[in-house]
């Protein structure tokens, strides 16, 4: 993805601005703490690629909740694996045969229950506004030289199973079909 190769990875700012261009491409705008949050996800993400290691395996998503770590921790880590998979990762979910409502579903619910052991807010804004926020991501991946970073396909299941207006323009883009 090269629009992230010109960004300073540590540069919060830069973050901020690529997040608010795919905002502005998506009409859905987070909230302040929201933002912060995601923000500071992709950084964590962009100066430990090693954290990426835990996306490709759909067994961590799945498995029991690992000695040491707390309950919220599980699930922050759950919803973040999710999202970052389905926002920018469509791909790695489509090798594993699974579809990207399965990760929303997942994600979803693990952010609710984040919010409800913590109320912190962000949790309940990623839960309610799962699909929009991998929207956000999806369009950041757009800002850069290689385009959606949803297939036809990815964009027909998304579509197709959770009515997503984004992916029916993409597919709409496509062909005259729909």
């Amino acid at each position: 993805m090269s629009v992230y190769l010109t960004i300073d990875p540590y540069c919060e700012a830069q973050w901020r601005l690529l997040l608010a261009r795919a905002e502005a491409l998506t009409g859905y705008v987070l909230d302040e703490g929201t933002e912060d949050y995601l923000v500071q996800l992709l950084i964590r993400v962009a100066t430990h690629p090693e954290l990426l290691s835990g996306l490709l395996s759909l067994d961590r998503l799945t498995a029991q909740q690992p000695a040491g770590r707390s309950r919220l921790e599980y699930l922050q880590d759950i919803g973040d694996q999710c999202l970052l998979f389905a926002g920018l990762f469509p791909d790695q979910i489509t090798e594993r045969m699974v579809r990207l409502s399965y990760f929303a579903s997942l994600g979803r619910t693990a952010y609710q229950q984040a919010h409800e052991l913590s109320s912190a807010t962000p949790y309940a804004q990623l839960a309610t506004g799962f699909l929009s926020v991998v929207e956000l991501l999806q369009a950041m991946h757009e800002l850069g030289e290689e385009g959606s970073a949803l297939t036809p396909l990815h964009a027909f299941e998304l579509w197709d199973d959770t009515g997503s207006d984004r992916a029916l323009r993409y597919i709409q883009a496509l062909t005259s079909a729909i």
